[in-house]
């Protein structure tokens, strides 16, 4: 054995003393780097923000229709394309073995028919309006041949009102605009609010049976008979501010806010909003400054510089 090298009792003790120094270290670090994150933490300043309250809703369409037949036998051409294509009355909207069909009325044509021409009206959807919303028909691809009488096409008139039949939830605001007979729509969220005039409604427990005018009239709209869109339930203005800035403690939904350099904890009311943001509507002034992450946020002072 080298001289100087330690054995028995004494190896065991050297690398128990090691590895205690070791651990040491590394939890003192850990303090360091945890209370260098407490009293240097990252602040955010909140932006202005409104949030609307948007409900899906999906239901059936009602619009007047013509339907287009064939004059006589032979292969059928679509001069303006199969739709959908806004025609003016008359306008040739296709051929039949070379003979002209025009369109009987200003408005929208399609080639393609899904079977439901003069059947899809209020009444047939009343009837069935436990069933809503209804699933859509599916069209048939354009013909290519046509026999007389057979139909090659339909116009929707233009300008017409298409009305929508759903049922609508009644949260938020969405009472007051059914009695108040205008309710605010929109076809997706990014779209600006337009209003649809309620013809008719009827309360079913926590949903109303609406039968209301749409502002819309375009060719993507008459597409299907079934649409979903939007409707506005409520608006919420605030300041967002990062999600993980929000804590709870001691049951109270909270932030900490930083004045000079001095964090407070503060209750705030409020909703997450997406995209890892908050809404705060109550309990914070726009240019106050908030610590982003509160998990790791304490009251006292804090080194923000």
């Amino acid at each position: 054995m080298a001289r100087g090298e330690l054995t028995g009792p004494k190896r065991v003790i050297y690398w128990l003393v090691l590895i205690t120094l070791a651990v040491l270290w590394v939890f003192g670090y850990l303090s360091y780097v945890d209370h260098h994150k407490r009293t240097n933490p990252r602040i955010t300043w909140g932006v202005p923000w409104t949030e609307w309250y948007l409900i899906p809703v999906k239901g059936a369409l009602i619009w007047q229709e013509r339907v287009v037949r064939s004059p006589s036998s032979g292969p059928v051409v679509y001069p303006r394309g199969e739709g959908p294509v806004k025609v003016p009355a008359g306008a040739v909207v296709a051929r039949v073995g070379g003979v002209n069909v025009k369109a009987p009325v200003q408005g929208i044509f399609l080639a393609r028919l899904d079977r439901m021409e003069g059947i899809w009206r209020y009444a047939y959807l009343w009837d069935r309006r436990d069933q809503l919303p209804p699933v859509a028909p599916e069209p048939s691809p354009p013909l290519r041949t046509a026999s007389p009488g057979q139909p090659v096409g339909k116009v929707i008139e233009f300008p017409q009102e298409i009305r929508f039949l759903g049922y609508v939830p009644l949260d938020g605001t969405v009472p007051e605009s059914i009695k108040a007979r205008s309710l605010p729509v929109r076809r997706d969220r990014f779209e600006v609010n337009l209003f649809g005039e309620v013809r008719f409604y009827e309360i079913h427990g926590p949903k109303a049976l609406v039968y209301m005018d749409l502002p819309w009239m375009t060719e993507e709209v008459v597409t299907s008979r079934v649409m979903e869109l939007m409707v506005e339930a409520g608006r919420f203005d605030g300041i967002a501010i990062p999600e993980r800035s929000v804590v709870q403690r001691d049951g109270v939904t909270g932030i900490y806010v930083v004045r000079g350099n001095i964090s407070s904890f503060r209750p705030v009311e409020g909703r997450p909003i997406g995209g890892n943001r908050f809404l705060v509507m109550k309990g914070l002034s726009l240019g106050e400054a908030v610590i982003v992450d509160g998990q790791m946020a304490k009251e006292g002072r804090v080194q923000l510089w």
